[in-house]
């Protein structure tokens, strides 16, 4: 009886490690621009949110926006991606940008984008937890808290 409470211990920590610490390193399918450019739709899971949802979606969040007179829109977001820490920029170009941010307890990695509209001061965004259902607002709250670092810039 002994061995099966450790065959079954032994088995809960290699679940446990696998589904907290392994899985969460494997970037997800749903990361880059759509063959019509857009960035990929969020999950139906509350742990998404997007600027390119429906405005009636609660995933959405309005984009951002960008003062053109301090810089380009990418380079002002690669400024504020530092200040704020906690991430890795694993692609960027003048038009898209992928960041991962890392939850300061947990080591939990979302992934947050970014895209350049056409009129060179707006950005798409969506941020998206690479594992459970709920969030607790976390991914809200970061866009949001990204919102208000571009407006104290611009004042």
């Amino acid at each position: 009886m002994n061995s099966w409470l450790t065959l079954l211990l032994i088995v809960g920590v290699v679940y446990t490690v696998l589904r907290v610490i392994i899985i969460p390193l494997v970037p997800p399918k749903m990361i880059g621009l759509t063959a019509s450019g857009h960035l990929q739709p969020c999950p139906n899971t509350p742990n998404c949110v997007s600027s390119q949802a429906s405005p009636s979606s609660s995933a959405y969040v309005a984009p951002l926006v960008f003062n053109p007179t301090l810089g380009h829109p990418m380079d002002q977001l690669r400024t504020i991606l530092a200040e704020m820490g906690r991430n890795d920029i694993m692609t960027d170009s003048q038009q898209y940008m992928h960041s991962v941010f890392v939850s300061p307890l947990m080591g939990y990695r979302d992934d947050v984008e970014f895209l350049l509209l056409n009129d060179g001061n707006s950005v798409q965004v969506r941020s998206a937890s690479r594992i459970g259902r709920e969030d607790f607002q976390a991914n809200r709250k970061r866009i949001e808290a990204l919102r208000q670092r571009i407006q104290n810039r611009s004042i």
